[in-house]
């Protein structure tokens, strides 16, 4: 069986158990524990990668936990959506190398300047012209693109 590891707010607080069960007898928790298996979440992601055809994107607002998404790195994952600056800041600190993409539909104009400039992030989503246009407007260079494209 797999060992499950117990996670605390304590540096000092990480114990082993053979289960989740074991941790629920055991502790008895009135709180909720976050229990994480690295390796288990670098398999999975491993053979997802391994198989998917296409190009896989992580959603870092469905855990943003640090030792989530180095397990996920860790399996090989690359690609990582961010709908806020907090969380491309997040992905760029914790893994440098990945490719980070901007995917609220609806951004304010520091965060995509911000974004561009600061952290490097060069894929944006968009869902209407207007949102396209202060893409551009934040991104492009004065004078390199005329009027905004028509949806």
């Amino acid at each position: 069986m797999a060992q499950a590891r117990l996670f605390s707010a304590r540096p000092q607080g990480r114990a082993v158990f053979p289960s989740i069960d074991a941790i629920v007898a055991r502790m008895r928790p009135s709180d909720p524990l976050l229990c994480l298996r690295p390796a288990a979440i670098a398999g999975a992601a491993r053979r997802f990668v391994e198989l998917f055809p296409g190009d896989v994107l992580y959603a870092v607002k469905c855990n943003p936990e640090p030792r989530v998404l180095r397990a996920l790195w860790a399996g090989g994952v690359r690609n990582f959506d961010c709908a806020s600056l907090a969380e491309v800041a997040l992905v760029r600190k914790l893994l440098p190398m990945a490719e980070v993409h901007f995917m609220h539909p609806v951004k304010s104009r520091p965060a995509i300047r911000d974004a561009f400039d600061i952290y490097g992030v060069s894929d944006f989503a968009f869902d209407s012209a207007d949102e396209l246009a202060k893409i551009l407007q934040e991104t492009v260079p004065v004078g390199l693109v005329g009027d905004p494209p028509v949806l």
